[in-house]
């Protein structure tokens, strides 16, 4: 089964992200725009996950976030992956002052590798939350500051299995870690 970790979203800035996706959606061409009730904030994607190996990555994550506290983010400008003038992906930047969201993906990698598990992609990570993917072309970024400084909490991780289908992906929910309140 395809896993990811990823910090969940309430429902407040899912209703945001629709609405910024919408707005967005007059200004690029050849953009599959993600459906908002699946928006989350990935820390790390594990890719193929053999079926014995979900049960100890869950138990571990518990132990990684039994002591976390909740922490509040930003939400920046719109940025492109790979870059901003021939993006494929559109994103929405995530301003993390603390830099709290890169110490618990780091802490999640470390434990991944540590159950000898192989994390497929260990390129430089960048808090972000996508918006939608460009087919078979590149778009140069347009700046949308609407949700700029829009403040929200992180309150909540989830491991989930990530299960493909022709009219996109569906995301089954394995555990959610809740983050000890301030």
């Amino acid at each position: 089964m395809r896993t990811f970790i990823a910090i969940e979203l309430n429902e407040d800035i899912k209703e945001l992200l629709k609405n910024t996706i919408n707005k967005l959606k007059n200004s690029y061409e050849k953009v599959k725009w993600v459906n908002s009730t699946n928006a989350h904030l990935t820390l790390t994607f594990l890719g193929e996950t053999e079926t014995q190996k979900v049960e100890k990555i869950k138990n571990n994550l518990g132990k990684i976030f039994a002591e976390e506290k909740c922490f509040k983010v930003q939400i920046g400008s719109t940025i492109g992956f790979p870059n901003n003038n021939k993006a494929r992906v559109i994103c929405l930047e995530i301003i993390d002052p603390t830099r709290k969201i890169n110490e618990l993906k780091n802490k999640i990698d470390e434990e991944i590798e540590r159950l000898e598990f192989t994390i497929p992609d260990k390129k430089e990570y960048i808090p972000h939350l996508t918006l939608g993917r460009v087919k078979n072309t590149t778009v140069k970024i347009k700046d949308y500051t609407e949700l700029q400084n829009t403040e929200f909490e992180i309150k909540e991780i989830t491991f989930y299995e990530s299960i493909l289908t022709k009219d996109g992906p569906i995301y089954k929910k394995i555990n959610n870690y809740f983050l000890k309140s301030n």
